[in-house]
């Protein structure tokens, strides 16, 4: 789907029964948390899904890297543990339909920018696909960038937020919004590709908007110590995948479990991607 395209938001409220005692009561404990995000990170062996890259590369006679394969195992990942694909407005829960992964990319311009493509529901495409989806929303949102800017609207959108008016409509129309114009979804990655080790870990969202998203940092960690299965320690090429998501809405149970699907998914890339 092009960046032109406009998307429509599906989601589905859930009821007390589905949420469960629980959370419930998570919700109400840190209900005047002013930051009720966790973080936890999980170290994958990078080096089955940097082969599986080369391999689609040949297959497919186009440039396969290791974001769009990161892409297509995390949608994999959150379709298989969708309650990380659930999002908190007010005092009621839903749950997104499909699985849509906002990516954080640098325009090609002389002015430091970064700008936002979105790929949907990526558990269900071919790594070519994926690659193709990605250029091609590139190439819009740097013809988007390079047009003359609205000074008006700009001007308008500033004010918005510096009198705070943004507050006056509720978070979830401002969500829906958002998505349905393409400007992000509720997950965003960020991918950092310094070419070597770096001390990367997360960043933490300082705006007060769009704090209903979970958000994913990864960053290769070069070769590190790294237990395999048999429990050895052996010298990985190793990511840092750092997962920020809602307390209210995860616990440690469900990173547990996510951690054993991406770590199982990152053991055997092949099988999903090829």
């Amino acid at each position: 789907m092009s960046a032109s395209e406009k998307k429509n938001l599906q989601m589905r409220k859930l009821s007390r029964q589905e949420i469960g005692n629980s959370r419930l009561d998570s919700i109400s404990l840190l209900a005047t948390s002013c930051d009720p995000f966790t973080g936890v990170c999980y170290s994958l062996n990078m080096e089955p899904c940097l082969a599986c890259a080369r391999e689609a590369s040949e297959q497919y006679g186009k440039k396969i890297t290791f974001a769009h394969v990161l892409n297509k195992l995390l949608a994999v990942a959150i379709n298989e543990n969708p309650v990380f694909n659930q999002v908190l407005f007010g005092r009621s829960m839903y749950q997104i339909e499909g699985v849509h992964i906002s990516n954080l990319f640098m325009l090609p311009v002389r002015e430091l920018a970064l700008a936002v493509i979105v790929l949907d529901n990526a558990h269900r495409k071919t790594l070519a696909d994926i690659q193709q989806e990605s250029l091609i929303n590139m190439v819009q949102k740097t013809r988007e960038h390079a047009a003359p800017t609205n000074k008006f609207a700009m001007a308008a959108a500033m004010l918005l937020f510096r009198l705070r008016l943004n507050l006056l409509i509720s978070q979830r129309l401002a969500f829906t919004v958002a998505f349905n114009k393409g400007f992000g979804s509720n997950i965003f990655l960020s991918y950092h590709d310094y070419g070597g080790p770096s001390p990367f870990n997360a960043v933490k969202c300082i705006a007060p908007v769009g704090k209903a998203v979970l958000r994913i940092h990864a960053c290769p960690m070069g070769l590190q110590p790294f237990v395999d299965e048999s429990g050895a320690v052996v010298s990985r090429e190793t990511l840092k995948l750092t997962v920020i998501a809602d307390h209210r809405i995860i616990n440690g149970i469900d990173s547990y479990r996510l951690g054993q699907t991406l770590r199982r998914l990152f053991t055997s890339p092949g099988t999903y991607l090829l």
